[in-house]
């Protein structure tokens, strides 16, 4: 019985922690989406007669590192930001399919974070530092109900719900 219980903490200890992380992305995905739409009502009222058009466009910071990036790959459209080392640490992305997805790396340049909609619902996904798909949270397609997995390090399923 202590074994159960026990495991039933760890789960319960784990879930809270996607819970905190769940509500700080979206924290910072509610902030890219200001600074973003801050961006372009400011470039939309500086000069209502010019259109800039480009491939990409890179923002750079005082010594020149490339801080932040515009532009597409391929049919996707992502605005990426770069740490002072030049490594991406955090992207937005709408795919060639539409579907949009905010992503946070590590300082290894790894995904380690996934926000996103797939075919149309919501998912959240977190990768150990592996890159391992760790834990997923997602809503299901038929029902909406909120569905949980929890994988070990080889990526075998230890826990979901339902």
């Amino acid at each position: 019985m202590i074994h159960k219980t026990t495991r039933l903490d760890t789960v319960i200890a784990r879930l809270e922690k996607i819970e905190r992380q769940h509500r700080r992305l979206k924290l910072a995905g509610a902030c890219l989406l200001i600074l973003g739409s801050s961006m372009l009502l400011i470039g939309a009222f500086a000069s209502p007669d010019r259109t800039v058009k480009a491939e990409h466009f890179t923002l750079l910071d005082p010594r020149g590192k490339v801080r932040a990036r515009l532009s597409t790959i391929g049919e996707s459209a992502v605005l990426s930001f770069n740490d002072q080392q030049g490594l991406t640490r955090a992207s937005l992305t709408v795919g060639a399919d539409g579907f949009p997805g905010l992503v946070f790396h590590d300082q290894h340049g790894e995904v380690r974070v996934f926000l996103g909609v797939v075919d149309g619902e919501p998912i959240l996904g977190l990768r150990d530092r592996s890159g391992t798909q760790r834990a997923m949270v997602k809503l299901g397609k038929e029902d909406g109900a909120p569905l949980l997995f929890v994988t070990d390090t080889d990526g075998n399923m230890l826990w979901h719900a339902p």
